[in-house]
């Protein structure tokens, strides 16, 4: 009864259920300490709440909030790979805004294959509410999109790999995955280890092992995928559903804000004018996959931290000193463990002086805390729609701007170079 309630006094999803899932998942000791970013898994039960949560008539009934230039749809750039998104055409005059997306487009557009809404949850209020759920319960920054695609379909997405920890929420119909182990960064090095099968990059599943996971995900359930590991999906084998498939993929964006060792690790050696190659010379798709995923590691930050974190009671200002020690001597030490011949002679300690690491650990955990308060922006504006606008791109259009002035500005620091100023506050 008060979860109904909620939904029926808000303009989004009921939170509170969405809240007990996530945080469970965020303090469960196998997911912090065994699965995060090392394992793909399956929940073995349904999610009740998450049946239905989002189907076809929910996006049918915000597809008035959502850009309609935001909407794509999958097609292959080469034969049998080189996946991208291509824009959805649109055929039907707009009613009202001319921006907002239409749904007899989606319904057009699904008979060539898989609708995807990038950054619905940037626009729509419910989906903007799980988004906010999840990024409290993790700490971490959240994107979502929605992807919508027929049954019958012996191809929804090819193997590709996604630059978030995914985290796929069935909603509506079903949908059959496959989950491989990353292959070898340098099997391949000119291409991206987080975006294989992407663009005119072509990622066969000849390249990689037999699959970690071979699932139908029905409704209610829910999938992880860490970042870099290839999957593949259809809506064919083994899917009996005659609904068509609406699923949910949350992504835990550490990747695409650089919160991982190896972009710290690049920023330090720029601040210190040494080159961020490898021997100053390869790319670090040279190193093989376990020490490529060692330095490719998120950083501790969020629900990760509470293992680096001190016992209660102690000062926010010593829980940072420590974090921030533990982040440099961290780096250090996969620096080393990664490049040997090049930091020989050096221990961890001496290379977190050596490289200043701290006060580039103290800069990432600043770079972090501003993600963190612009998402919260981003979603609080979705969920309730206050701020007025006259076209629906101009609801996430700031904070969109503001996240790239907090990449810029990171990147500024790390060439040693003045940081751009903010853009005005909304």
């Amino acid at each position: 009864g008060y979860d109904r309630a909620e939904r029926f006094n808000t303009p989004a999803a009921a939170m509170r259920p969405w809240n007990a899932l996530w945080n469970h998942l965020a303090s469960h000791p196998a997911f912090v300490d065994e699965l995060w970013a090392k394992q793909p898994f399956k929940l073995s039960s349904p999610i009740p709440f998450a049946v239905g949560c989002f189907g076809l008539a929910e996006i049918e009934a915000y597809s008035h909030t959502y850009p309609a230039h935001y909407a794509a749809s999958g097609v292959l750039t080469k034969q049998e790979g080189g996946w991208m998104m291509k824009g959805m055409a649109q055929q039907d005059a707009p009613q009202g805004d001319p921006t907002a997306m239409q749904f007899s487009d989606i319904q057009r557009t699904l008979a060539t294959g898989t609708v995807s809404l990038s950054n619905a949850g940037f626009f729509m209020p419910p989906a903007a509410a799980i988004c906010a759920s999840l990024l409290e319960a993790v700490q971490l920054p959240i994107w979502l999109n929605i992807y919508v695609t027929q049954p019958g379909k012996a191809s929804s997405a090819p193997p590709h790999t996604d630059k978030q920890d995914v985290i796929a929420v069935q909603a509506q119909g079903a949908k059959r995955w496959r989950v491989f182990a990353p292959p070898s960064p340098n099997a391949k090095m000119e291409a991206d280890p987080f975006t294989r099968g992407k663009g005119t990059d072509i990622l066969s599943l000849d390249e990689l092992e037999a699959p970690l996971i071979d699932t139908v995900l029905e409704p209610g359930q829910v999938l992880y995928i860490p970042a870099g590991f290839p999957h593949v999906t259809d809506t064919c084998n083994g899917v009996t559903s005659p609904d068509t498939s609406v699923h949910l993929t949350l992504g835990v964006d550490t990747h695409v804000w650089d919160l991982s060792y190896a972009c710290m690790r690049a920023s330090a050696l720029r601040r210190a004018g040494l080159s961020p190659l490898l021997s100053s010379t390869f790319s670090l798709n040279k190193l093989d996959r376990e020490d490529w995923l060692l330095l490719h590691a998120p950083l501790p930050l969020g629900f990760s931290a509470a293992a680096v974190l001190p016992p209660r009671g102690a000062s926010p200002a010593d829980a940072e000193a420590l974090l921030v020690q533990h982040m440099a001597s961290s780096l250090g030490e996969r620096m080393i463990t990664v490049e040997p011949e090049r930091w020989a002679g050096r221990d961890a300690a001496a290379l977190v002086e050596e490289l200043s690491l701290g006060e580039v650990a103290e800069r990432y955990l600043t770079h972090y805390r501003n993600v963190m308060a612009i998402e919260r922006q981003v979603y609080a504006d979705a969920v309730y729609q206050t701020r007025p606008i006259t076209a629906t791109y101009e609801r996430a259009q700031p904070h969109l701007d503001a996240l790239t002035n907090v990449m810029q500005g990171l990147g500024a620091w790390s060439e040693g170079k003045p940081e751009p100023t903010p853009p005005p506050s909304t």
